[in-house]
């Protein structure tokens, strides 16, 4: 049972990865000092999750990624979306760990709604 869920946990998070992946080589900035990313978390909250990840393993995934990003520069946003926009995180410099987890809370705050998937609004919102 353990073994199944670090694999379950492991596939969601490379998914997870390859989506920060995707914005942050769109938004990655050079700064002085090393690089930093804008990071927009885009998570599905339609009907379909609760078939696909109904033990929620999403948020663990969530909070594993976020939780590598150092504490100061780096801009950190989140968008829920199902048929429409559920709720959005503006994106704005963490600079502690309440920052982080401000961003995880408010997208572990809106359950799955029930509605279709479209990904083509929230990811039109993070870009």
């Amino acid at each position: 049972m353990k073994a199944n869920y670090h694999k379950k946990l492991c596939g969601l998070l490379a998914a997870l990865l390859c989506i920060a992946l995707l914005s942050t080589v769109a938004l990655a900035e050079e700064r002085p000092g090393g690089n930093h990313f804008n990071v927009e978390i885009v998570l599905d909250a339609s009907g379909s999750m609760q078939k696909t990840d109904p033990s929620g393993y999403r948020y663990e995934a969530i909070r594993l990624f976020v939780n590598l990003l150092a504490e100061r520069e780096n801009v950190l946003g989140g968008i829920v979306f199902s048929t429409d926009i559920d709720a959005q995180q503006p994106p704005a410099e963490i600079t502690n760990q309440s920052g982080k987890n401000a961003v995880i809370d408010q997208l572990e705050s809106v359950p799955p709604t029930g509605g279709w998937t479209n990904i083509g609004q929230g990811l039109d919102l993070a870009v």
